[in-house]
């Protein structure tokens, strides 16, 4: 399993995976040409840079991917396998080839900006890499996919209780996993 993030900037980008106890990181600025391109083009064309550049060197193959960006159109148009812009368009289908080339499972999964900006990408889009995944931290301390739904919001549980209907389905029993 591989667990990566990407954002994007109006002059840069950023991106990092983390495979095998390993962080490879990517960031540079982009040219007048892609920086003149609206937002949602730049945030999937570095998501699939990022992959391309994973995928050619050949690290991912037969790999499950949780790729992390704060860019819902991203997310919506890889899972609907297509978008209205011819351009956003192109971009899905070069990441659905390097999912099936690579013989890869790819999930693309938003976050809010400020998990991006606490990993570190946020700052990498723009050249700071002295915070987040830069300076070491492990990917997962800010996507929390190992914790369960109570773990991730302390006011999930209270939610869920007032919301359970007692009257027609019985007693709420919290089940947990040790």
């Amino acid at each position: 399993v591989a667990y990566g993030f990407g954002d994007a900037s109006g002059a840069g980008a950023g991106s990092g995976i983390e495979f095998m106890g390993k962080t490879r990181l990517r960031f540079g600025v982009w040219c007048s040409e892609i920086s003149e391109q609206s937002s949602n083009y730049r945030e999937l064309l570095n998501l699939v840079l990022g992959m391309e550049a994973r995928y050619e060197s050949g690290r991912l193959r037969g790999v499950e991917v949780f790729l992390f960006t704060d860019n819902a159109v991203a997310e919506g148009a890889y899972y609907k396998g297509s978008a209205v812009s011819k351009h956003l368009h192109e971009l899905i289908l070069r990441l659905r080839k390097i999912e099936m080339m690579g013989e890869m499972i790819l999930h693309v999964i938003h976050v809010s900006g400020k998990r991006m900006i606490k990993s570190g990408i946020d700052g990498l889009s723009r050249g700071d890499t002295h915070e987040g995944v830069a300076v070491g931290k492990r990917m997962l301390e800010f996507v929390g996919l190992h914790l369960s739904a109570d773990k991730r919001s302390h006011t999930f549980l209270h939610w869920v209780t007032k919301m359970w209907p007692e009257k027609n389905c019985g007693n709420l029993t919290l089940l947990e996993h040790n």
